[in-house]
């Protein structure tokens, strides 16, 4: 099976290219991931190393248009991926200590699922912590829908307009 990832990132990069409002957003959204990150961190040193179901073992995360976008934005090009892993195989990003990737370069599905035995363990914290958390989360949702729908306004515009 050939690879299609080129043609996807060639299109990402014309997208980033074309619109500032694109570009802002991605870089908002990696902030707010990053600053989410430790924050997550510890929840995850203490839940995951246990866990006898390991969610990245059950499935084989990519990374989706906006992933790219994310990415290009930030000046980086997507890990090179192992083409020939079926979706349901483990994820070729889960090294012995959990996910390889910086939690911003992550695919967005990986960062913001929380198993059950993670979201207890966040809702047993101090509530003010716990609320910080949550906030945090639904600004980086926040964030990432106005990305989804600039970027659809923008391929519906097509890439030359001055909208964006």
């Amino acid at each position: 099976m050939a690879c299609q990832w080129p043609p996807v990132i060639r299109r990402a990069q014309e997208v980033v290219k074309a619109s500032e409002k694109v570009r802002a957003l991605a870089r908002e959204l990696k902030e707010i991931i990053s600053r989410l990150d430790p924050l997550i961190e510890t929840y995850t040193a203490k839940v995951c190393p246990t866990c006898q179901d390991v969610c990245c073992s059950q499935t084989n995360a990519y990374h989706d248009f906006a992933d790219l976008v994310l990415l290009l934005a930030a000046g980086h090009r997507p890990p090179p991926y192992e083409h020939h892993r079926r979706l349901l195989d483990p994820c070729q990003f889960m090294g012995a200590k959990g996910c390889i990737l910086p939690r911003w370069q992550r695919p967005y599905r990986c960062t913001w699922y929380f198993c059950s035995p993670l979201v207890e363990a966040m809702e047993a914290q101090p509530p003010k912590r716990y609320r910080r958390i949550l906030a945090q989360i639904s600004h980086m949702q926040t964030i990432r829908r106005e990305l989804l729908e600039t970027l659809q306004a923008v391929l519906k515009r097509g890439l030359d307009s001055p909208l964006f």
